[in-house]
């Protein structure tokens, strides 16, 4: 007969506990393969995770979800996670780092219908900065989670947050 030892060691006793939200903000546009990449990765692992759907058109079936939340659930749900996973836009990820989050970001891609505008440069900038991590092919998305889940963030002070990233979007405008 196994232990609870052996049942519950420290990485799946992690695994029981671990919330990742998962963010795709209220645009108009589905993101589809963000979300269907979070729905494998939560599969495969079995960890818990919440997905903020927006007008996304896939469904997951390995992960809860709610289309739409209001901004105080919203917040705390971020403030609930252990990790979240955001879409690239600026409101998305300046709430998760003013919660002090682990942030791994999806930037949109016009390319594909997802966005009209480029999220990439911004991802790109605060990665950069050691705030959050980038996922720019969603292949690497599940080893971007892993590296999120050790990895100490470099945190700005919440009232440098959004200065920092409005003056980002002043100098590439």
């Amino acid at each position: 007969m196994a232990t609870a030892v052996n049942i519950f060691s420290f990485s799946n006793t992690w695994r029981i506990i671990a919330l990742i939200v998962v963010l795709v903000g209220t645009n108009p546009y589905s993101f589809n393969r963000l979300v269907r990449a979070a729905d494998d990765y939560a599969g495969r692992t079995g960890e818990q995770m919440f997905v903020q759907l927006g007008n996304t058109k896939y469904i997951p079936v390995n992960a809860h979800y709610k289309r739409f939340l209001q901004r105080e659930d919203l917040i705390k749900k971020i403030e609930e996670a252990d990790l979240v996973i955001t879409q690239g836009g600026f409101g998305s990820i300046a709430d998760c780092l003013r919660a002090g989050k682990k942030v791994v970001a999806v930037p949109r891609k016009p390319e594909l219908n997802e966005a009209p505008d480029r999220q990439e440069d911004l991802v790109r900038e605060l990665e950069k900065s050691g705030r959050l991590i980038g996922v720019f092919d969603i292949e690497d998305l599940p080893e971007a989670i892993e590296k999120a889940k050790k990895k100490d963030f470099k945190n700005a002070k919440k009232h440098r947050i959004n200065r920092l990233i409005s003056q980002f979007i002043e100098t590439h405008s």
